[in-house]
């Protein structure tokens, strides 16, 4: 009975403890513009929503844009699958990196709030 209850307390811990992670990894997230080289003169910019959505402008080569949906996977995570996108290719689902809450690892480019 004992290990039984000890197992339910460990499982409860554990699971309240991965939304946390979740939470804040989305707090960090949303809302904020991501940018290279910087945010004043954007030459990369992205913008994620608390619905589940982000959009990508870039100013490089004539410009290009692209919207898609994202998840957050946990352990700093995110998983970007593209709906839509100026160059009208398909762009492969792509899993993304936040190292921490003031850095996203988007294809091995860091950006920056």
């Amino acid at each position: 009975m004992m290990k039984k209850l000890l197992s339910i307390f460990m499982l409860t811990l554990f699971f309240s403890c991965t939304d946390k992670s979740k939470k804040a990894s989305n707090d960090c997230l949303v809302d904020h513009d991501w940018c290279l080289p910087n945010c004043e003169k954007p030459e990369l910019a992205w913008k994620f929503s608390s619905e589940g959505t982000f959009n990508f402008n870039s100013t490089l080569l004539g410009g290009n844009s692209a919207s898609g949906t994202w998840i957050n996977l946990g352990e700093k995570k995110i998983e970007l699958k593209y709906t839509k996108n100026t160059s009208k290719k398909k762009i492969p689902n792509q899993v993304i990196n936040m190292p921490d809450c003031r850095t996203l690892n988007i294809g091995g480019v860091l950006y920056k709030k």
